[in-house]
């Protein structure tokens, strides 16, 4: 959000009138029961492998539609916060993972992408504190790496981000992935890769 003698992503994104921001957070609560399906060691399919009262594709949240309105989505940005602790997929629709599902996230992008102006130039920028660790099953459950996971997990979350990304890329004009860390009581911002899409 930039400070006294810098601009935020915000408001340099904004400085152009014609340029729009859609904010979608992402994060993930764990769907599969560790005690019950294998220590981690074979995917989980069945019913029995998942939590009780969970929901589907529930990682991700649209805080904000396309908007210029810089105040506003400071706003939201600045009310994000960490939950405490690790939360459970059947814990309630309000709360907020601690893993990363950035399928989750690029899954509302698609959403948002489509809603876009049709001349406008799309561009994709993912913020994230960790390393994807959680993906979603058939079902819409959320998936956690276990410590015993054995390769399927790869396998899976891997094609399931480049599924996402497959149907992102033609649209857009530029996807940029930035990884973030806290040293002390300071946020700290590290361009990690920036892919350019050209047509």
């Amino acid at each position: 959000m930039g400070n006294e003698n810098t601009s935020g992503l915000i408001d340099s994104v904004l400085s152009n009138p014609q340029n729009r921001i859609s904010l979608v957070g992402f994060a993930g609560r764990v769907d599969n029961d560790y005690a019950r399906w294998n220590n981690g060691r074979v995917e989980p399919r069945d019913p029995g492998d998942f939590l009780r009262g969970i929901n589907s594709f529930d990682d991700s949240f649209i805080y904000s539609d396309w908007s210029n309105n810089a105040n506003q989505l400071k706003r939201v940005v600045s009310n994000l916060q960490l939950a405490p602790r690790e939360v459970k997929g059947n814990e309630g629709r309000g709360t907020i993972g601690t893993n990363t599902n950035v399928e989750a996230g690029l899954r509302d992008a698609i959403t948002q992408l489509r809603k876009a102006r049709s001349n406008a130039k799309r561009v994709v920028i993912v913020l994230s504190d960790g390393e994807a660790n959680m993906y979603y099953n058939n079902y819409g459950h959320s998936v956690v790496k276990y410590p015993n996971a054995g390769n399927w997990f790869n396998n899976r979350l891997y094609g399931n981000l480049l599924n996402r990304l497959r149907t992102i890329v033609p649209g857009i004009h530029g996807f940029y992935s930035v990884a973030f860390a806290y040293e002390g009581t300071f946020d700290t911002l590290k361009l990690d890769r920036e892919i350019e899409v050209r047509d």
